[in-house]
């Protein structure tokens, strides 16, 4: 418990990404009655990059890139070069382009997908930082 409910930034993460879940699965669910699909997006973007500051934050990712700079600090969790952080930078972008995309498509159909997209795009993300800190804190 103390891994996802240890302070209040931890805490605070895990509210989140319950939440997180919890939308997605109210949006999959409901998906033939949304007609706004670009609010739904605007919505997931904007807490999905809220979730990755509090989990960067939680995971001492500032001392990883403080200590990739001039190695004054420890490394946080993950190394800035670590494979967690490559593939999420990999998906990071992939993120972003779909957020550019879904303002310039004009069909709620499209915005669908690249909600969904865009679902997935989060959830590998967080599955791949929460597995991976089970992971350590199991060793």
């Amino acid at each position: 418990m103390k891994l996802y409910f240890g302070s209040m930034v931890t805490s605070v993460t895990t509210l989140l990404l319950i939440g997180m879940f919890g939308y997605i699965g109210y949006s999959f669910n409901h998906r033939n009655e949304i007609t706004l699909w670009g609010r739904r997006i605007a919505v997931l973007l904007a807490v999905g990059l809220i979730i990755c500051i509090f989990a960067a934050s939680r995971d001492n990712y500032h001392m990883s890139v403080q200590n990739a700079i001039d190695g004054s600090t420890e490394v946080g969790v993950f190394s800035i070069h670590s494979i967690q952080s490559t593939v999420n930078c990999i998906i990071a972008l992939g993120i972003v382009i779909c957020g550019i995309l879904s303002i310039f498509m004009k069909s709620q159909d499209a915005r669908q997908i690249l909600f969904f997209i865009l679902s997935l795009c989060i959830c590998m993300k967080i599955g791949i930082i929460e597995f991976s800190r089970i992971w350590l804190y199991l060793q």
